[in-house]
């Protein structure tokens, strides 16, 4: 059959429960993966078909068949190619978190005018407060540096009541 190859995943929910082995046996020409919780099943099945709507569609009959007769309600289904799953499963799972030290190494700037610039109204948020200390994503950091117009060198001191 020509056409494009989908990772086909369907989301489960099924009352007689499911064997494991037996699904994967009944699934195996299409390399399954299965995962579980409870009643709820997941299945990602390698499908060939010429749209993404038909790969949907035999997936779901490829599973229908390996569940033999059991009685199963469909709560999700995602179909992508390959290329998209690749892509995915290459992105990091945590975005990449950096503290006040990171930070100050970014801007070039010591931790120290790290905490005044926390007090500006346009930096981001951290996500968490360790013990360690603050902790941002990169990201939030990489957009205040986008709009962060800075001046360089230090501010002139200005002499007592002037």
């Amino acid at each position: 059959m020509s056409g494009v190859t989908y990772a086909v995943t369907i989301e489960f929910d099924t009352e007689s429960g499911v064997d494991v082995d037996d699904l994967l046996d009944g699934l195996s020409e299409c390399a399954p993966s299965v995962a579980t919780l409870g009643r709820r099943v997941s299945v990602t099945l390698d499908v060939n078909a010429p749209t993404i709507a038909q790969a949907s569609a035999n997936g779901v009959d490829r599973v229908r068949v390996a569940l033999a007769a059991k009685a199963f309600q469909v709560l999700a289904l995602e179909a992508v190619t390959h290329a998209e799953q690749e892509r995915r499963l290459a992105a990091p799972l945590m975005p990449e978190l950096v503290g006040a030290g990171e930070i100050a190494e970014m801007l070039g700037v010591s931790k120290q005018r790290v905490a005044q610039l926390r007090d500006r109204a346009d930096f981001p948020v951290p996500i968490a407060v360790l013990k360690a200390g603050p902790v941002w994503t990169r990201d939030s950091l990489n957009q205040f540096l986008a709009g962060w117009s800075r001046k360089p060198g230090r501010r002139p001191l200005v002499a007592a009541g002037q």
